[in-house]
This record gives structure tokens, sequence and C-alpha cells, in this order.
């Protein structure tokens, strides 16, 4: 079940399936030093942490661009379900229901101050699994594995979610070689068809830069293959 709860100026959600105590406490990296088992950087710095029989990933969002320059992890606040946190918690938990290979959405916070907010996010680390990108440095992608990559973006279209960051390195492969979309941060519903396209043709120029950047084994109908499961 998931549960909101609100502590003066600080706003919760989290799966108490998961999340059974001091649900206030989990976002402190620094009680989980000795727990933390990797990291990922970007704007920041994603921690990997292992918890119970599980590993998550814990976030802390980070503005871009100039803004990020003058307020780096600080965002207007213009209702609790407009926060990125929220949206991306509850976006995971639709798409999640929908039988989509997605991280489980464990916890979020929202910490409010006058009319600016700063967030952190909580969610399933998909455990001994890489970026497409980095599997196709080493190995060969099946034929079966690019039409499933299709199927996946089709049936999330199907649900109108456009993912804005929709690229080779956020389609993991794990190592029982199944395939998962992550990072759905300002991802959304979208109305219409014409953005779909564009989306799709978001994503083969990803794999086409990356490709010739790594000097990947691309085979030449890989696309085709990929378009092949979108069509189904």
């Amino acid at each position: 079940m998931i549960i909101e709860k609100k502590q003066k100026n600080q706003f919760f959600i989290y799966n108490n399936e998961i999340v059974t105590d001091s649900y206030e406490n989990i976002f402190n990296i620094n009680l989980w030093e000795e727990n933390v088992v990797g990291s990922a950087k970007g704007r920041g710095t994603t921690w990997f942490i292992q918890w119970k029989n599980l590993q998550i990933a814990l976030k802390h969002y980070f503005r871009g661009g100039l803004w990020g320059k003058v307020v780096k992890d600080k965002y207007f606040y213009l209702g609790l379900n407009r926060t990125r946190s929220w949206k991306e918690f509850y976006l995971l938990e639709q798409l999640r229901t929908e039988g989509l290979p997605v991280p489980q959405a464990i916890a979020a916070k929202v910490k409010k101050k006058f009319f600016l907010y700063q967030t952190d996010i909580i969610t399933e680390r998909i455990e001994n699994a890489e970026s497409i990108i980095s599997f196709l440095k080493k190995n060969n992608l099946q034929i079966e594995q690019f039409i499933e990559i299709g199927k996946i973006v089709k049936k999330m279209h199907r649900l109108n979610v456009c993912h804005t960051d929709l690229n080779a390195n956020n389609i993991l492969i794990d190592s029982s070689n199944k395939i998962w979309l992550i990072d759905f941060d300002k991802c959304s519903k979208r109305e219409g068809d014409n953005w779909k396209k564009n989306n799709l043709n978001r994503l083969q120029r990803s794999f086409e830069k990356e490709s010739y950047k790594y000097k990947l084994n691309l085979t030449s109908d890989y696309w085709d293959n990929i378009l092949q499961g979108y069509r189904l």
C-alpha cells in the first residue's frame, strides 16, 4: 500500500510493504554508509544501497542548465502532485501495474521552504544489469532482444507515456537477459500520437551515436527488428 505522510514542512510517500519503519531516516545517506554498494554520477550522485533483501537507488534531484548554476537543487513549488519525485513515483507505480519492466518506486521525500522545494526518491536498483550500450561493447544482442525493446516502447506509448530521455543508456539488460526501462524523471502522459514518432527517432539517434562512438557491432537490421517489435 502507498502511504503519504506530512511532518511540518516535509512530505513523504512510501510503499509500506517495503518500508516498514523509520521512513523519515532512509533518505539520509550518512546512515547508509556501511550498506553502500556503489554509485553513479550524473548531475549528482545516485547511491546504490543494500537494504534488507534488495538493492535500492537513492537519488537527490539536481537542476541542469543555467538555472542549475543558480539554484542547483531547488524547484518552484506548485503543489505536491507536481513535484519531480511525486510524479516519478506515481508514474513508476502505474507502469509496473500495467506490466512494464521498470524499477519499483519505494519512497520519496519533498522538503518545502517558502515557494521552493528540494526532493529525493528511492527506487529499486535492477541488480546484475547493465545498459544495452555497455552490453553491446562485449556481446551481441539477439534479434529477439531487439524485438523486445520495440514491444516495451510500444506498450509504453499505448499508455500515452512519453519517456523524455528515451535513449539506449536508459535501457538495461540483466543477467537473465530481461530488458528494463529506467530513469523516468520528467516523463509524463501526453495526448495524441505525433510525439511518438519523435520519441522513436530519439532512441534511434542514441543507438547510432553510441555505435559510432564505441564502434559497436550493431547488425544492419537492428532498427528494423526494434520496429518489428513496436508494430506487434
